[in-house]
Formats: structure tokens, sequence, C-alpha cells
């Protein structure tokens, strides 16, 4: 599987985002190779190509899924994880609430 390359735009706004994490523990790692933000060793949030891939609660999940563009994250055809929704870059002024959700639901928060 060849993975995307994360756009210049998509990866330094989830790193401010990180940046701004920081003090709760948020650090830059990685997940499948993609640039990722974790907290502790769980991974929160992932740049996929212009996309910002998080892990979200149910209900925030299903919020996330309703804007325009998202869907759950297929890393390869057919194998889509549950909990974690993929949203475009045209909504990227949401990303920092759900990086918060996610930090919430992984432990971090």
């Amino acid at each position: 599987m060849k993975m995307p390359e994360p756009s210049a735009r998509a990866l330094e706004r989830m790193h401010a985002i990180g940046d701004d994490l920081a003090d709760r523990g948020v650090k830059r790692g990685s997940m499948f190779g993609a640039p990722s933000l974790k907290a502790g060793t769980k991974v929160v949030c992932s740049v996929w190509a212009d996309d910002l891939v998080v892990k979200l609660p149910p209900d925030d999940l299903a919020v996330a899924l309703k804007l325009k563009g998202s869907s759950l994250f297929e890393p390869m055809a057919g194998r889509a994880m549950k909990e974690w929704a993929q949203v475009p870059f045209a909504h990227a002024k949401r990303w920092p609430g759900l990086v918060e959700a996610a930090l919430g639901y992984v432990g971090g928060g």
C-alpha cells in the first residue's frame, strides 16, 4: 500500500493543534508511517493527504461523519476503521475541537 503524502497545509495545521496541546502531553509521532499526534503511546490523530484522521467517541464520530466529504478512515479498500473519521481540510476550523474530543477519548484529556 502506498501512503499519500501529507499536504503541507494539513501537516502545518495538525502540528499547530499539537503545539497548542503540548502542555497536556501531546507529542508528534506517526501512524502507518503518516505524521500523527499522540497522547502517551496512543494516536489521537494523523494527516492523510489533505485530511485529518481522528479517533473519536461515538457521538463525536457521528457529528464528524456528517461533515461534507468526511468518511470513516479506510487506509486499505474494504478495511474501514470504525472509530476513525477522515475529515477534509475544508473543515480545518473544526479540527481543533475534533482533536480535543479525540484526546479525551484516548485518555490524554
